[in-house]
């Protein structure tokens, strides 16, 4: 489990009085002894009992990097780490790693993507970083595009001085290109490039960097919406959830914040085994765990959206085998059972994940195929209609699933996703064409049998 400390364990200083006062008690009877946290830094708690599942749930973001208080049960060899700081304070994970307090602005204006702005605004924070938050003026709170951020600066960047800090923060939503049309915020991210301080953008951010001329040369990544962008200005385009060129590192969505804010943290000196989070390259790392701690997508949110895409799934692969059973035309059939093939894999590995998050699919989901066949019913019979109707519930599901991958701060979640709109696009593009073939000049717009299930 990651050393992070989550929304919902904010620890009140009355909890940490508590815990001084119970510790003092547990040793003047010899029930706990302490040590130098090296002895113990090979040892790993166990969590099979209340008192050491609270502790390592409630308290692990408290590690002292000087001592590791580790409490022994009277008439019993079992172990119970406690992770517990007599000193505890707010910003838990301070110099943890001593390499001294460390500097980061992050930037900021209306329309910024809320959790690309709360995870790694909360990873540093907790990591005891100084965060200072640099907008465009000071007489307002900047909104989040989901109205979840509501945020003043502590200063802007017309007064700002780049040697000040030891890096830059530019998250994305629609924030960046309010951002590129200020001289002083392109100036300052100017100056902090060529002082060789850390950049760090995600999702739309590098629209900044387009702006500054910071790009060229440069092995970059961002939201899929602008790399057309930023290879015209002279980037190498990579589609990884994270590319470090230097000192610039890019991430392209939410998926990938959890990666994006531990890569930016590791280059500022905390990371490694003594921090306990994940190498950035880890793909089995449960990253949205981490992701959930600084602030992002919940278990429960995620479920959501793959509960979501799943209903979907299963309504159109039901719609699918319906529209084949009328069709008559033998290549659009054939086209249909490929789109059948396709829904089928969806289904299992939404299904799949599912099972591994500890979760079943929803009554939405367990009900979606029935729905099909209701709507399905009252189609037309002729081959046409039921392409019609194809390429209408494709398109809807393109909307639906596009708005998923910008959605959760979970890279598994938003890898299945993208997987789905992929296949989607494929068979947009396929069925299209056969409409087109067989209508000539008197083509009609797709008509879809469900409406939108997602809204950005």
């Amino acid at each position: 489990m990651y050393l992070v400390q989550t929304k919902e364990l904010q620890i009140k200083a009355w909890v940490a009085r508590a815990m001084s006062v119970a510790l003092c008690v547990l040793l003047s009877f010899g029930l706990v002894y302490v040590q130098p946290a090296s002895a113990q830094a090979e040892y790993n708690p166990p969590t099979d009992n209340l008192l050491g599942k609270y502790v390592n749930d409630r308290l692990q973001n408290q590690i002292n990097p000087e001592y590791l208080v580790v409490a022994t049960v009277r008439n019993s060899s079992q172990k119970i780490s406690a992770h517990y700081v007599s000193n505890l304070r707010g910003d838990s994970m301070a110099n943890f790693n001593n390499h001294g307090k460390k500097k980061v602005a992050i930037l900021i204006e209306n329309g910024v993507e809320d959790s690309e702005f709360q995870v790694p605004y909360n990873g540093l924070k907790q990591a005891g970083i100084e965060v200072v938050v640099l907008g465009a003026r000071m007489n307002e709170k900047y909104k989040g595009r989901e109205g979840k951020v509501s945020q003043q600066a502590d200063g802007t960047t017309t007064e700002a001085i780049a040697s000040e800090y030891d890096a830059v923060v530019i998250p994305g939503g629609m924030a960046p290109d309010k951002m590129r049309r200020n001289p002083n915020t392109v100036r300052f991210v100017q100056q902090a490039m060529q002082e060789g301080k850390l950049i760090a953008a995600v999702c739309h951010g590098p629209q900044l960097l387009i702006e500054g001329d910071l790009l060229q040369g440069k092995q970059a990544t961002g939201f899929s919406a602008i790399r057309k962008d930023m290879i015209n200005a002279g980037a190498k385009y990579v589609d990884e959830p994270l590319v470090v060129d230097g000192n610039l590192i890019t991430s392209r969505q939410p998926g990938d914040l959890a990666i994006f804010t531990t890569a930016i943290l590791s280059r500022l000196g905390y990371g490694g085994k003594d921090a306990a989070l994940p190498d950035e390259n880890d793909t089995s790392a449960e990253w949205w765990k981490l992701a959930d701690a600084w602030g992002g997508s919940t278990k429960g949110d995620i479920v959501k959206g793959v509960n979501t895409a799943l209903a979907g799934e299963r309504y159109s692969l039901e719609a699918l085998e319906k529209y084949s059973e009328k069709e008559s035309d033998a290549q659009i059939k054939a086209l249909f059972e490929e789109i059948i093939t396709n829904k089928q894999r969806h289904i299992l590995k939404l299904e799949s994940y599912l099972d591994k998050l500890g979760e079943k699919p929803s009554l939405a989901a367990n009900i979606a195929n029935q729905y099909a066949k209701v709507k399905t019913a009252m189609t037309g019979s002729d081959d046409i209609f039921q392409l019609r109707s194809a390429l209408g519930d494709v398109q809807t599901g393109i909307g639906d699933i596009g708005s998923l991958i910008a959605k959760y701060t979970d890279p598994v979640a938003t890898a299945l996703f993208t997987d789905i709109y992929n296949d989607l696009l494929s068979s947009e593009q396929r069925l299209v064409q056969l409409y087109q073939t067989r209508m000539g000049l008197d083509v009609k717009p797709g008509k879809p049998t469900t409406g939108a299930a997602v809204s950005m």
